[in-house]
């Protein structure tokens, strides 16, 4: 399928927005998730995650995925449009800080926001989509995730 196809949202699971090379790194995740070792701590502002893998080759696919999403950030193009708590993260970008380091089989993330409401969207989609995403693979993926409880929109 070509990257504008996605794009236009012909991809299911509500996807849009990802190139073809993000698509093809998380599909190739979501198949691993017995590889994937993942910890989420919360922390002042969002949360502290490490996800790594014995696997060099999934180690190096989650660097990837992350920086890839992190592009998306910056290039304001949303994937998991269909997903409530996606489409927020995305509303909300500019409220978010994310760092990424390298790690030892995979990869650090400290994804922060000033933001009391953006914290709590960070802290569901760390603790209740990619934690069970590594957990569960693709059955998850396919799957919405709730906005977190008492969540307002910033702003409103």
């Amino acid at each position: 399928m070509s990257g504008n196809m996605m794009r236009s949202g012909m991809m299911g699971g509500g996807m849009m927005g990802a190139s073809t090379a993000e698509m093809r790194v998380i599909r190739e995740l979501l198949g691993n998730p017995g590889r994937i070792e993942r910890t989420v701590r919360d922390v002042p502002g969002g949360v502290l995650a490490i996800t790594t893998s014995d696997d060099p080759r999934v180690a190096q696919l989650l660097r990837s995925h992350v920086r890839q999403m992190r592009a998306s950030y910056e290039r304001d193009e949303p994937i998991r449009t269909m997903d409530p708590l996606f489409r927020e993260l995305f509303l909300n970008r500019e409220r978010i800080n994310l760092q990424v380091e390298d790690i030892l089989g995979g990869v650090r993330v400290l994804h922060t926001s000033d933001d009391p409401q953006v914290v709590a969207l960070i802290r569901q989609h760390a603790h209740h989509f990619v934690s069970e995403a590594a957990e569960q693979g693709m059955a998850r993926a396919m799957r919405p995730t709730p906005l977190p409880q008492g969540y307002r929109r910033p702003g409103q």
